[in-house]
């Protein structure tokens, strides 16, 4: 029989069946059938007949439609070797008292019926049968669904007519005796090693029918894929996250209701918020929970200065506890640490990407997400654009987030969605990886500002971790490197797939709680700017260490 498909589309594809006389040298056609490819998928349990067409025949063919799961290629097999323990007997004693067994595997379908998988040798005289090991493809023992019921039988090979111990339907099995069967799945043949068998039939003396052991092997083709995010987070790859605060002055003195870093009561400040709506998405790739917190802009000690980057924890960068523990220590800052300026972002960058290079650069498995939280203009324009070149080259991202309603124009330029920055000597950025976003664009949004908020803050991550991983040729590693191989070339420039596989709100609860975080704060963000952007002198804290 010969199959073809005309070209319209979907569920209205025309199939043409053709049966020939291939044991003729001309082959003639004998009959034909038509139909759609809707008319299959759409009848009871996915079985059609379809009427033939030629003249002069009669009839019809019975089509029937699976859906296969999986990704399971025709190439991907599991071998099976079976054998018997203390099989019941099903022959006389003049026969030997022993049994003839052969296996069968069948494969239930949605109309009732069985489909045939694969049939064993049969052995005789014996009730420790080892049977010959045999091959099956996954798609033909269970369309690629591991899970899908399976029927093991095991018969007694008579050859002759029923003699009625557990013949099955007239003529099915020309009279022999079934010993037992059992149901089972694909991924229990993968994962188990033996089953005891169930009688076919309630007896009111029980007869033990026996067990089954075997092993068995999986075989997968390696294809060609494009691997996804969470692909490398699901062979060992983490994501290291560091936080950097704007302790400049133009942000107001925190102990006045116009500062940004103002905290009232229980209220969170514009800052608070961001912190936890970023950071509880982002940690739940991080398992220690750890966070690199700093400040730029501040002073820690007036006879030092002006710092631009320090440890908001005394003399630790390092915070634990989550994003518990980063607006405790966040909160505790501000009690101890100087306002003053400017407002420059290189020295953090460099800071974390010489950690970035300690924790052994490209060959660790980790990814780092350097969070900027700043309140307005940045004044190392150069420098920052410099030290974000040459942290292209590095397993990092950057994410700047603008607290308030100041001028983020330079922080839109650092963000290379339109053109690759360039370094002060010319050299171009090898890839973006900077994101901005102004919360205050959110506040129309109503209800949908937090998950709308969070999916802009982190729209760009995914595709960014991907080009890096594209570009130094790095596989996911674990399981995926034993079914997949990686596209040649630059896989991600050819397939850009990232942002279909991650949503970063399928993490508990994160998209709500990231909701109701940004719904605070577009409401907190919104002070009359009457600040001054750049103040003469600093600002300090009741508690700070001259």
């Amino acid at each position: 029989m010969q199959a073809f498909a005309s070209d319209s589309e979907e569920t209205f594809q025309t199939l043409i069946f053709r049966f020939l006389a291939a044991f003729k040298l001309s082959a003639p056609l004998l009959a034909s059938a038509e139909c759609t490819l809707g008319r299959i998928v759409g009848s009871k349990n996915g079985v059609y007949r379809v009427p033939l067409t030629t003249p002069d025949a009669s009839g019809g063919l019975l089509v029937r439609a699976e859906e296969i799961k999986g990704d399971f290629l025709d190439e991907d097999t599991l071998t099976l070797t079976f054998k018997g323990v203390s099989l019941a007997a099903k022959d006389p004693y003049l026969q030997g008292g022993k049994s003839d067994p052969y296996l069968k595997i069948l494969r239930p379908l949605k109309d009732g019926q069985t489909e045939e998988v694969y049939k064993t040798e049969t052995i005789s005289n014996t009730l420790n049968p080892e049977w010959k090991s045999f091959t099956v493809s996954i798609l033909a023992l269970c369309n690629g669904n591991l899970d899908a019921p399976l029927l093991i039988e095991c018969w007694d090979y008579d050859g002759g007519p029923s003699l009625g111990f557990g013949a099955r339907a007239a003529g099915y099995n020309d009279g022999d005796d079934q010993i037992g069967l059992k149901t089972v799945t694909a991924r229990q043949l993968i994962n188990e090693k033996e089953l005891q068998l169930d009688d076919y039939k309630e007896r009111q003396t029980k007869i033990d029918p026996g067990k089954l052991e075997w092993e068995s092997k999986l075989y997968l083709e390696k294809r060609v894929q494009v691997p996804s995010f969470m692909d490398y987070f699901r062979g060992g790859y983490e994501m290291k996250v560091s936080v950097a605060i704007d302790f400049t002055a133009s942000n107001g003195d925190p102990r006045h209701k116009s500062s940004l870093h103002y905290i009232q009561g229980s209220k969170p400040n514009g800052y608070q918020q961001a912190l936890t709506s970023v950071l509880e998405i982002l940690l739940a790739y991080d398992s220690d929970d750890t966070v690199d917190l700093m400040g730029f802009g501040g002073l820690v000690r007036k006879k030092d200065g002006q710092e631009d980057c320090f440890p908001l924890t005394k003399g630790d960068y390092s915070v634990k506890g989550g994003v518990k523990g980063v607006v405790e220590a966040y909160k505790n800052a501000l009690s101890r640490i100087g306002l003053s300026g400017p407002t420059n972002f290189a020295e953090v960058i460099r800071h974390v990407a010489s950690k970035v290079h300690a924790s052994g650069g490209l060959e660790s498995k980790e990814y780092n997400v350097l969070l900027i939280l700043t309140d307005g203009a940045i004044s190392d324009q150069k420098e920052t654009a410099t030290e974000i070149v040459n942290s292209s080259e590095l397993p990092m991202s950057i994410i700047i987030v603008g607290i308030g309603a100041g001028n983020f124009g330079e922080m839109k330029k650092m963000d290379g969605d339109g053109a690759s920055l360039q370094s002060m000597r010319g050299t171009k950025a090898s890839r973006d990886i900077v994101q901005f976003v102004p919360f205050r664009e959110f506040g129309c949004l109503g209800d949908d500002a937090g998950d709308q908020l969070s999916a802009h803050v982190l729209a760009e991550l995914p595709d960014q971790f991907l080009q890096f991983m594209s570009k130094w040729k790095i596989q996911p590693g674990g399981d995926w490197c034993e079914r997949y191989i990686m596209p040649e070339g630059d896989w991600y420039a050819q397939s850009k797939v990232a942002s279909r596989d991650l949503d970063f709100d399928s993490v508990a609860s994160a998209g709500a709680l990231a909701g109701k975080m940004a719904a605070a704060l577009l409401l907190n963000s919104g002070v009359d700017d009457d600040r001054d952007a750049t103040p003469d002198t600093a600002i300090y804290p009741e508690e700070f260490e001259t």
